[in-house]
């Protein structure tokens, strides 16, 4: 590529050429007149002359021409005499410059210069300079003409070259590209360089490139630095960070060189300098460093033990709790090999799942007996992006000895539920799956075993004339997510019927699909038969009600024996109704304390048992969460199921503690027993309650506290709660508040006691709010107004 430097140059000694050629044909001509031999001197000048020269004469004559003239414009001696405008054409120029600056010579007498290309596409610089005879000859012209068009083709190309440079300088938008002069003021700006700086090219031409470091780099004279570094070792490289014309900040990389005349060897004529913005990459590079020491962080923080070793084994990284688990250092293992350090570990199964996941480039999970300090582990081994694997181990032998108690524990509970004649179902609901414990097959007329059933197995034991209902049932309660209650009829296999009360919740996975149901079973057979004994006993104490009163209307004239009579048979109707009805309170008293006093009792047992269960896990495992023990999980969701179900049963049936003394009495014993069983003190108070309200709005707020208090047992973890019950002439408002601690209501206020709380509120016309704060304690009011 020629630079502007070269076609600068090229020019300068065309036109030097060019003067001292017309100083000899000057200084010839006057020599050739002195000697008055002008023929014969300019023969032999023209004929030995390589240039190509043409003499006009005053007149516009062709006079004299060169031998290289002569061939070039194809002249004939003939041509000798004629006027320069008729020989236009065989000069082969296709415009009429050339005799425009003949006639521009022959009148102004100056000298005039032109570059003109000819029809064959060839430059020449032709000169055509006035010509004065020594002896007064008529004033002459004489034009030379010199073949540039080599160097118009460099000039040309190199014109190009510079606009095609300037397009690639202009398109770079996204690099910076700008000069500086000697004195480091911006000589030249391009599109790319506004996009970043915010400098227009009229605003920063001339301006002193400085302006574009930040303060901090000026006053330690980075710019200075950089240019000299750039004459120095012929280009400068650096990352900064730079200062836009709003002040903000950027940080970009730069190059500067430096421009040199004559090829990159002359003078300086200023400094050339390229930039990119790498303000996001320098970004995402402290976020990556960021990353990787929160990553570091986060392995030494973690309770597990984590190891990297590369793909021959050797270790890369040793996190805190492993060193403390090997009693070694990382630093003293760092780069050795794993199976030299710890050769006991070979042939055992850890070694073997390290060689499989090196091959299969796997991930593996399994549990082992560490052959180092022969305890229970749990490990995880992860292959990495660099060919090693990456390896969690955690010591589990506490968790081991957990689920063998678990197991225990879990056959403790079956017996006690199998004794209380409860029958369960665990309900896979992907799967279609049920496990049913040997009570229910027995309430199925089947044999206990130990076997899992489907749902299409289970309907078809159930009546054919409740099937759709309980199967219409059953669906929606799983859609809402909540408890469902459902009777229906089963058919054994010898045609018995039996009636069956059935409730249940759902247990859903983490994206909030349903992924199991619980359920516990109730033989109300019984219940179902006494029920239909009073039905019809009121049915037939109707008929004969309806039958005496016809008899009666017909005997209106009678004697008043037949009146007595009557009133006799109305006593006994009304006697035998109450009967009647107190027997079938008195039926579902005697079932709901026995539901309240031996079921409850049980289950809250195992319940108290769990809690100290977990305790003495939270101790083995350091404060171990029980959420992180599934087992345990199930047999609490199992127990919360049965109590739930037990709670419900009591409260259709009725507690027995209202009819005796009322609710304010009802609430005060059952607090003082409630904080007996759990040890958490209770202030319960009672304000203006004279009256007693009716017997509906009684066991609505009895049961509220019931669930309440089981729910701070259960959750709040609290040490103190007061429940004050108000009444006024329109309302009566319950408020129950403990220390506890708390849970955020935006996301709870779905939970099943809740709800079921509200339900029962809104029977009576009552309202429920909660407030809670996480650790903070809740409270809960509740609003039942007086009609």
């Amino acid at each position: 590529m020629v630079s502007c430097e070269e076609l600068r140059a090229v020019n300068h000694q065309l036109r030097a050429l060019n003067a001292e050629l017309m100083a000899q044909i000057e200084e010839l001509g006057n020599e050739v007149e002195g000697s008055g031999q002008v023929d014969v001197h300019w023969e032999a000048l023209l004929a030995s002359a390589d240039i190509m020269l043409v003499l006009l004469d005053g007149e516009g004559r062709l006079q004299k021409y060169t031998p290289r003239a002569q061939k070039l414009f194809r002249l004939h001696p003939s041509d000798i005499g004629q006027p320069f405008a008729a020989l236009q054409d065989q000069f082969g120029f296709r415009n009429e410059e050339l005799l425009g600056a003949v006639g521009k010579v022959m009148q102004e007498r100056v000298e005039v210069e032109r570059e003109m290309m000819s029809e064959d596409s060839r430059w020449f610089l032709a000169r055509l300079s006035p010509y004065h005879s020594a002896r007064g000859n008529n004033d002459a012209v004489v034009i030379a003409f010199v073949d540039i068009s080599k160097s118009k083709e460099t000039e040309l190309a190199q014109r190009h070259t510079e606009q095609r440079m300037k397009l690639i300088v202009e398109s770079a938008k996204d690099y910076a590209i700008f000069t500086l002069n000697p004195q480091l003021s911006v000589s030249s700006w391009n599109t790319g360089a506004e996009a970043m700086f915010g400098y227009s090219e009229k605003e920063i031409l001339g301006k002193q490139g400085q302006i574009l470091f930040v303060p901090e780099d000026q006053e330690q004279g980075a710019p200075v630095e950089e240019m000299e570094k750039a004459l120095e070792e012929g280009r400068a490289e650096n990352e900064r960070w730079h200062l836009r014309k709003d002040g903000s900040r950027f940080y970009g990389s730069g190059l500067v060189m430096p421009l040199r005349e004559d090829d990159g060897t002359g003078p300086i004529i200023g400094f050339v300098k390229i930039m990119r913005d790498l303000t996001e990459s320098k970004r995402v590079a402290d976020d990556l460093m960021a990353s990787h020491q929160r990553t570091v962080e986060i392995l030494e923080s973690i309770n597990d033990a984590f190891y990297a070793v590369d793909s021959e084994f050797r270790f890369t990284y040793i996190n805190k709790k492993a060193e403390e688990w090997w009693g070694k250092s990382g630093e003293s293992l760092l780069g050795k090999h794993i199976w030299t350090e710890f050769p006991q570990t070979q042939g055992n199964e850890a070694y073997n799942m390290h060689l499989r996941a090196m091959q299969e480039r796997q991930a593996l999970h399994f549990e082992t007996v560490s052959p180092i300090h022969g305890h229970w582990v749990e490990v995880n081994i992860y292959p990495d992006g660099q060919g090693g694997l990456s390896v969690y181990f955690l010591d589990i032998n506490a968790r081991k000895q957990i689920e063998a108690e678990l197991s225990e524990s879990e056959e403790r509970l079956r017996l006690a539920v199998e004794a209380g004649e409860i029958g369960t179902c665990d309900w896979n609901y992907p799967s279609g799956d049920m496990h049913w414990n040997d009570v229910r097959f027995r309430m199925f007329g089947l044999y206990p075993q130990d076997r899992q059933v489907n749902i299409a197995e289970a309907s078809s034991y159930i009546h054919p004339d409740d099937l759709d209902k309980l199967l219409r049932e059953l669906k929606q309660g799983i859609e809402e997510r909540g408890e469902h209650t459902e009777e229906y009829r089963v058919v054994w296999p010898d045609e018995t019927v039996r009636r069956i009360r059935e409730s249940g919740r759902v247990v859903e996975w983490h994206d909030g699909k349903p992924l199991r149901v619980i359920s516990v079973l109730f033989d109300i057979t019984a219940t179902h038969e006494a029920q239909e004994l009073l039905r019809r006993s009121h049915e037939e104490l109707e008929t004969r009600v309806e039958e005496r009163t016809r008899e009666l209307a017909q005997a209106l004239g009678r004697v008043s024996a037949e009146v007595e009579q009557r009133r006799r048979a109305e006593a006994g109707r009304t006697a035998l109704i109450r009967r009647i009805v107190n027997t079938q309170e008195e039926e579902r008293g005697r079932i709901s304390r026995e539901l309240h006093d031996n079921l409850g009792q049980h289950l809250t047992a195992v319940m108290l048992g769990l809690q100290a269960l977990e305790m003495q896990i939270g101790e083995i495992t350091g404060g171990k969460r029980q959420s992180d023990v599934p087992q345990l999980n199930n047999l609490r969701a199992l127990v919360d199921g049965l109590m739930k179900a037990g709670h419900r049963q009591a409260w259709e049936l009725r507690p027995a503690e209202l009819d005796a003394l009322g609710l304010e009495a009802a609430l005060d014993q059952y607090t003082r027993d409630w904080s007996e069983r759990t040890g958490i003190e209770v202030d319960f108070r009672a304000v203006n309650w004279e009256a007693r309200p009716s017997a509906e709005v009684e066991i609505a707020l009895y049961r509220v506290v019931q669930e309440a208090l089981t729910n701070v047992a259960r959750h709040a973890e609290a040490s103190m709660v007061s429940a004050h019950l108000e009444q006024s002439d329109t309302v009566i408002n319950m408020i129950i508040e403990d220390n506890g601690r708390g849970f955020d209501t935006e996301l709870n206020t779905g939970r099943l006691g809740v709800l079921g709380m509200q339900e029962r509120l809104s029977l009576v016309g009552g309202t429920l709010d909660i407030e809670s704060i996480p650790g903070d304690g809740t409270t809960l009011f509740a609003r039942v107004p007086l009609a």
